[in-house]
């Protein structure tokens, strides 16, 4: 991983590292496979906002009815993307660590 890699992701939200704009934010699926029903009230797909409470405009249309196989893609999707924050994590870990080395054993660096 470069600095710059590293930057980014010490500087990332953990929402964002978890859903990307080709992910249903309701069920996990990939967009072009999402399993969440079109709402009735204002016909969007996946749409967070329809499973809220009503509230300030918010559709709440689907409020409570989130489907089970929404609730499994979704956690699905969440222990992926936390697998890949580990990976990432553990990237970063071994990239500080061989910096350590380096300025501790600056012999056995050298070409």
């Amino acid at each position: 991983m470069s600095i710059k890699g590293l930057d980014v992701w010490l500087t990332k939200e953990p929402r964002d590292l978890i859903m990307d704009e080709h992910h249903c934010e309701m069920c996990g699926q990939d967009t072009n496979i999402c399993i969440c029903p079109e709402c009735p009230r204002c016909g969007e797909i996946g749409n967070p906002m329809c499973y809220q409470e009503v509230d300030l405009g918010i559709c709440g249309e689907l409020h409570g009815k989130e489907t089970l196989e929404q609730k499994i893609g979704k956690q699905k999707w969440e222990v992926r993307c936390l697998k890949e924050q580990l990976c990432d994590a553990m990237q970063a870990l071994d990239y500080l660590k061989e910096q350590k080395d380096r300025r501790d054993n600056p012999e056995d660096w050298r070409f």
